[in-house]
């Protein structure tokens, strides 16, 4: 084998080499993330903004992706952000259960936030972040480097003011109730004859239409979506479509 044969053979070993680096699916050894805040430790509070931060070592190329991802019993993550990735970066984080949808087959999983620890996980992507739910055919990116922080504490969680109002009303008999006549006396808040008696809350379920009416605005809510109300019964429920 002469000299230009060998030359040739030592390039190709190392292009191969760096074409194997390149593609493959473990975590990239020049670059890190390092989690700034949370630490651990801290206690933060329900319905408040708080600061994600963060910083990247080594390259941080324009495709890069941060992946904010929230744990609560150290099994399932769930992610609250998705940002592009800086060598300082940071993501305010608004504590608040903003997406009540249940799982299944069209959106990803959710956890709803109540008093307890947590953890914050950073993940950092070479591309766009993994799709959650129902995905199309993708070619997954590499996770490149990733950190979690100690478990820190939420307080104050408690039930919005609608779930508050109804479960008050349900617990004592309503005042000023005509009185009904036989075959039957039907419930003020979720008493109903046929379906048109009913209307269907988005976060509280079905009540006897009438009843509705007297109720605040209702807030932003999705833990009925997807369902309808139904008279079953004399009682107002809400019905799987």
């Amino acid at each position: 084998m002469n000299k230009a044969t060998l030359i040739i053979t030592a390039l190709a070993i190392v292009a191969l080499g760096g074409a194997y680096y390149y593609f493959s699916p473990h975590t990239n050894l020049t670059t890190s993330i390092t989690l700034l805040s949370p630490q651990g430790g801290e206690t933060i509070a329900y319905n408040t903004d708080f600061p994600i931060t963060w910083k990247i070592s080594g390259s941080v190329k324009n495709d890069y992706r941060v992946a904010i991802e929230l744990n609560h019993d150290g099994k399932q993550y769930y992610r609250i952000g998705g940002v592009n990735a800086e060598a300082s970066g940071s993501y305010t984080w608004h504590v608040f259960n903003d997406d009540f949808s249940a799982p299944n087959v069209d959106a990803p999983p959710r956890l709803t936030i109540t008093n307890g620890s947590y953890t914050i996980r950073l993940r950092l992507f070479d591309g766009n972040l993994p799709c959650e739910g129902y995905c199309p055919p993708e070619t997954p990116a590499r996770v490149l480097a990733a950190d979690e922080s100690a478990s820190f504490t939420i307080f104050g969680v408690t039930q919005n003011p609608l779930e508050k109002q109804v479960d008050g009303l349900l617990k004592k008999p309503a005042e000023n109730t005509p009185a009904q006549n036989p075959p039957i006396a039907l419930d003020p808040v979720r008493g109903c004859t046929q379906n048109v008696d009913c209307v269907l809350l988005t976060c509280a379920g079905a009540f006897n239409k009438e009843y509705v009416k007297h109720l605040p605005p209702e807030p932003p809510c999705m833990v009925y979506e997807g369902y309808s109300a139904a008279c079953i019964q004399h009682v107002c429920t809400p019905v799987k479509k």
